[in-house]
């Protein structure tokens, strides 16, 4: 397994990390450039998906994880 799907800490760092690159994103999609999250938007996080399951939050890293298709 993942060094990062075998540790609660790191996993939860990991999907909180993918949210910020989101948000971001999201800022660049509607505004035409990267917006930087409000302070604390990590932590604040990281509260949250601490509550969840290893269970929870292997699902949830799984719905957000980057797929990458090649498309023609």
């Amino acid at each position: 397994m993942d060094k990062v799907l075998s540790n609660k800490e790191a996993l939860i760092n990991e999907i909180t990390r993918l949210e910020v690159v989101m948000y971001r994103k999201r800022g660049l999609a509607q505004i035409g450039k990267h917006t930087v999250e409000p302070p604390g938007f990590r932590v604040e996080l990281y509260d949250i998906y601490n509550k969840l399951s290893m269970d929870d939050l292997l699902l949830m890293y799984e719905l957000k994880r980057p797929r990458y298709t090649v498309t023609k």
